[in-house]
Formats: structure tokens, C-alpha cells, sequence
């Protein structure tokens, strides 16, 4: 979203959705038998995507559950398991956020810094580096980082 000219970059949202729900489908065990479908929502102060997803021929194993029914009474029923589990969810996560900011493209480019600008006597000392000398470099790397570390 482009707050100056209010512009939202929906086929760039749209492709990320699709990007993390191959992931999820796949990890899932629900690639080939999976439709989802999924709409772009303004109707809050944050733009956000609601995803549905649905298997015609379900293919997730059977588990039994309390039911409470409409008068407070409970009784036993079979129903599909149907959470998702936290690692899965979190690496839909990943791959949503990893294609919205293009992470491909800044890791390329970190890596032509790397090949590139750096002399070959200069790649050669960091190959060489003792574990103790590379913690030290590494450590004062990380405190001259912003302390947002999104950025």
C-alpha cells in the first residue's frame, strides 16, 4: 500500500496469497484435493486477506469430539480433524511475508555484494575467520542494527 497515493498493489497481495497457499496445501497433504479461495478486505483500519479453503472429497483423518448441543446438553460425535498446526501456520506466515518483500531479489543481492564488491583477498579473511574472531564481528554486527529488526 502507497499511502501517498493510496494505491494498493492488489496483484502483488494476490500473488503472495497464492505463493503461501501452494506452501500450505503442500505441507497440508491437501495439494491435489484443496480449493480455496480467498478475498482482499479494506473494511478496517488494516487492508488484511480472509482465506477459505475446502476439500470436496475430504481427506484428514476422523476424530472424536464433545458437542454441546442447543439446549446445553453434550453428547459424542466424529467430525475431520481440522486444525492447522502452529508450525504450518507460521510457515504460511513466511512465505506470504517472504514474497511481499521480495526476500529472492535482497538475497540475490546480498549475495553480488558479497561475490562481487568484495576484493578476493577480502573473502578470503572472512573464509578464514577462527569461530571465536567471526562471534565477535558477528556480535558487533548485530548491535549496529536498528533496534527495529524488521528493517
Amino acid at each position: 500500500y502507497n499511502p501517498k497515493t493510496k494505491q494498493l498493489d492488489e496483484a502483488k497481495l494476490r500473488d503472495a496469497t497464492r505463493v503461501a497457499m501452494h506452501d500450505f496445501t503442500s505441507k497440508m497433504g491437501m495439494a491435489h484435493s484443496a480449493i480455496w479461495s480467498a478475498a482482499i478486505h479494506r473494511n478496517t483500519d488494516n487492508i488484511h486477506i480472509h482465506v477459505a479453503i475446502v476439500e470436496p472429497q475430504p481427506t484428514r483423518e476422523w476424530k472424536r469430539v464433545t458437542v454441546e448441543g442447543r439446549h446445553g446438553e453434550t453428547y459424542q460425535e466424529w467430525q475431520r480433524k481440522g486444525y492447522v498446526p502452529k508450525k504450518i501456520l507460521n510457515h504460511f506466515k513466511a512465505a506470504f511475508a517472504n514474497e511481499m518483500v521480495d526476500r529472492d531479489r535482497s538475497l540475490a543481492r546480498i549475495s553480488d555484494l558479497i561475490r562481487q564488491r568484495l576484493q578476493p583477498d577480502q573473502r578470503s579473511v572472512w573464509r578464514h575467520q577462527s569461530s571465536l574472531d567471526f562471534a565477535v564481528r558477528y556480535q558487533e554486527l548485530v548491535k549496529s542494527l536498528p533496534r527495529d529488526r524488521r528493517l
